[in-house]
């Protein structure tokens, strides 16, 4: 098995002829080069993971090759060897981009180690550059499914702050996505390459809150073995998201409060102040005003809290939205495995007719749930859960008006054209004018 590629550059043949035996011999897939120029015409063609570059070679060093490497931006780590144990060159080579160096005459097996650390860093190094793209791509904003007038409006506030050190306050029922538009808030601004801390209110005990977010000091109280750094400065400069915030006891709101305004805290049982850098986000699915009304929630705070304020609407009052969420989850959770290609008409309705007391989450969770139980390539409505088909036969309780369910078919009629108004006047046998004229009156986004 190929471990890896390795270019060796140096001037002496018999080195280089012993450096393929061994190399070869570990499983390694060996390239050499005599000279720093040959080198850097190889790098044109190929890509390497690791160059064993002798120091001392004529015309260009090792030092003067690992320059022209580094300029030109070649994705191959360097490791310098030489016969030179001067600890000046060594922090040169190291200052200049090497990540280790060899002394000559190496050790086989410090040789095979040295280059095994290499390989083993350039694949964490992969792995944490794909999961940087991986959240910032999950976590863009222009990927928040929705088209809706509401959904539009959320990101074009989100395009407004993302860069800003204010505070933001987002609003809206359990399951409606309020830690996803914070991530987008966080992975598309300034701060992307920082910490994103998200901190559950409910479920952290109300003893130890404070603790947790402002630290304490040895000794503070019974337990605390050890000084602890709390969650307000160990965020540095990046981004601690404080979901449903109004569950914060009353007690620790004013701590929070002096947080927010002088931007330093003082962790419990000390007198020193410190200070913190981290941009605070957060959440609630609880009426505000009446909690202050309560004196359940500080009027202060709140105030220091709301400078931008973002209501997440539910889905049933976006419900234009759901088959873009439909398609968004059949993507999520198609594999090699278990792919499904799309949902029938029929059972889209009896989604569109559900009223979502779950919200986004419910929606997920059922289609999630589709893939395992359905059998064809489609989800159908035998698929879906018994609650929300129950849901459909009990709307015949109730009477809808002929506004209702004319306005319900023209939804349906568009979304099934994909908001193309000549086919769905062509489709509804009316003029394009009167369709127009039914989308304002009825209020439709589209």
């Amino acid at each position: 098995m190929n471990k890896g590629k390795i270019l060796c550059v140096d001037d002496e043949i018999n080195v280089l002829s012993a450096l393929r035996r061994i190399l070869k011999a570990g499983g390694f897939e060996v390239f050499i080069a005599s000279s720093g120029k040959d080198a850097l015409t190889i790098l044109e063609k190929e890509i390497y993971d690791v160059a064993l570059i002798d120091y001392k070679m004529p015309g260009m060093n090792g030092i003067e090759l690992l320059k022209k490497i580094k300029e030109s931006g070649y994705e191959i780590e360097p490791i310098i060897v030489t016969a030179h144990s001067d600890i000046s060159l060594v922090v040169e080579a190291v200052k200049e981009g090497a990540y280790d160096y060899i002394l000559k005459p190496w050790n086989k097996e410090l040789l095979i180690s040295s280059i095994n650390k290499v390989l083993k860093y350039k694949k964490l190094l992969k792995e944490h550059r794909i999961l940087q793209d991986q959240l910032s791509k999950k976590y863009k904003f222009e990927n928040l499914i929705g088209s809706s007038t509401v959904m539009r409006r959320i990101f074009s506030i989100i395009e407004k702050v993302k860069d800003s050190s204010n505070s933001v306050l987002i609003y809206g029922e359990n399951g409606t996505g309020k830690e996803q538009i914070a991530k987008a808030i966080h992975y598309n601004g300034n701060r992307k390459d920082k910490l994103f801390i998200p901190v559950d209110c409910t479920s952290i005990n109300p003893n130890v809150i404070e603790s947790e977010l402002f630290g304490h000091v040895k000794g503070a109280f019974t337990g605390a073995f050890q000084t602890k750094e709390g969650l307000l400065k160990s965020a540095g400069k990046g981004t601690i998201f404080l979901d449903e915030i109004a569950e914060i006891p009353p007690s620790i709101q004013a701590k929070l409060l002096r947080a927010l305004q002088e931007m330093e805290i003082k962790p419990v049982g000390s007198n020193k102040l410190e200070k913190i850098e981290a941009r605070i986000l957060a959440s609630t699915n609880k009426d505000i005003y009446k909690a202050i009304e309560k004196g359940e929630f500080r009027e202060d705070l709140f105030y220091r809290l709301n400078v931008v304020s973002i209501e997440v609407p539910p889905l049933r009052e976006h419900k234009e939205d759901i088959p873009l969420l439909i398609d968004h989850f059949i993507e999520k959770y198609s594999t090699d495995e278990r792919e499904i290609n799309g949902i029938t008409q029929e059972a889209l309705n009896v989604l569109m007719d559900y009223k979502w007391p779950g919200n986004i989450r419910q929606l997920e969770n059922c289609i999630e749930r589709a893939f395992v139980l359905s059998t064809g390539d489609r989800i159908d409505v035998k698929d879906l859960p018994e609650e929300i088909i129950s849901k459909r036969s009990e709307k015949g309780d109730r009477i809808s008006t002929l506004s209702e369910i004319e306005r319900e078919h023209i939804l349906k009629t568009i979304l099934h054209f994909k908001g193309n108004k000549k086919r769905t006047a062509k489709a509804l046998g009316i003029n394009r004018s009167s369709l127009y004229y039914r989308i304002k009156e009825y209020n439709i986004d589209i």
